[in-house]
């Protein structure tokens, strides 16, 4: 029997931080995605949190499915929105051909995800994405 279950939050952060399109100097997402708030500069990242789970659909289908929350960080307003829509399009546009999620998995579809939700908070200006990712171990 296969066993549907991994290391999601590690899998999301490796898929996120291989979107070259989206993460790294230029683009939106600048510092990509972590398991922990930074500090410092506030340049434009991604704190990943994985909020539920379990097997995808059933024993004939041993997938992982996480609901994840991404908590969208910026030194100001606009970069945190333009990196959250950023984000929440290109989770948006995933099918079911499957994309990279480091060496052990791959992330085979985004489903559920949420537009930007703006979230004030005094640490600086932050915005919320959600999804159901849904992972085969590899």
């Amino acid at each position: 029997m296969t066993v549907p279950f991994l290391d999601a939050e590690q899998a999301t952060k490796d898929l996120v931080n291989g979107l070259v399109a989206l993460v790294g100097a230029g683009n939106p997402l600048v510092k990509g995605a972590h398991l922990q708030i930074l500090h410092g500069d506030f340049v434009a990242y991604a704190e990943i949190q994985v909020t539920g789970g379990g097997a995808a659909l059933s024993a004939e289908n041993p997938d992982h499915r996480s609901s994840v929350t991404f908590l969208v960080r910026g030194r100001t307003r606009e970069s945190a929105a333009g990196a959250a829509v950023a984000l929440a399009n290109a989770l948006e546009a995933m099918t079911g051909a499957g994309s990279p999620a480091g060496d052990s998995a791959r992330c085979l579809v985004a489903d559920n995800v949420t537009a930007p939700i703006y979230l004030p908070e005094q640490a600086g200006p932050r915005y919320q994405v959600t999804a159901d990712l849904f992972f085969r171990a590899a």
